[in-house]
């Protein structure tokens, strides 16, 4: 009776639900170029070394209670081991609770979250980029409006004889250094906004 007694204790405490997630962990694309590191299982390893922080545990907890559930940085870091193969770009998140629901439910937010902060920091990224853009093409645009100018007053004298006479004017030839670099400005406002 004793035995009997002990096993059904020791299975009722020792019960324990298994829910398993994979996230494929590779550096982010910024500015359309993916960054290369020399040993991509080391940036694997920092990347699981934020997953495991207070920080990250905490958002996986508060996106839990958000749906419904009681979680805390404490009992998400107690649930949660995190492996990668050697050689591999993927982190395995197994999660152990004595739940079927709860463990599911960790498993998801965690995979989530993850990709939620990826998403964000890559918003950021973008956004980042694409102001830096703007101030390029604004300064563009300022620039080619002051060699016009220069080139429209170099040229404004030949223009009033050429009225008279009847002939055309190329600008180019008057002013060969503004019309150069301002032909170099306008390809390169272009190719800036292409990367836009």
């Amino acid at each position: 009776l004793f035995g009997v007694l002990s096993a059904v204790i020791f299975q009722a405490g020792e019960q324990r639900f298994q829910s398993q997630a994979e996230v494929l962990v590779v550096p982010n694309s910024r500015g359309g170029v993916v960054q290369t590191f020399g040993d991509s299982n080391r940036y694997v390893q920092g990347q699981m070394s934020a997953m495991g922080s207070t920080t990250f545990q905490e958002r996986v907890a508060q996106h839990i209670v958000a749906a419904g559930g009681t979680e805390t940085a404490a009992t998400v870091d107690a649930a949660v081991t995190l492996s990668n193969q050697p050689n591999t770009d993927i982190v395995t998140i197994d999660v152990f609770t004595p739940s079927p629901e709860r463990s599911e439910a960790i498993a998801d937010a965690f995979s989530k979250e993850y990709i939620d902060l990826l998403t964000e920091e890559s918003n950021v990224d973008q956004r980042s980029l694409l102001n830096e853009i703007q101030e390029r093409k604004e300064r563009l645009s300022e620039e080619i409006e002051v060699v016009n100018d220069l080139v429209a007053a170099n040229v404004r004298p030949f223009v009033e004889r050429a009225i008279d006479g009847g002939a055309s004017i190329d600008p180019s030839f008057i002013d060969p250094t503004n019309t150069t670099r301002a032909a170099l400005l306008i390809a390169t406002s272009s190719r800036t906004s292409r990367t836009r």
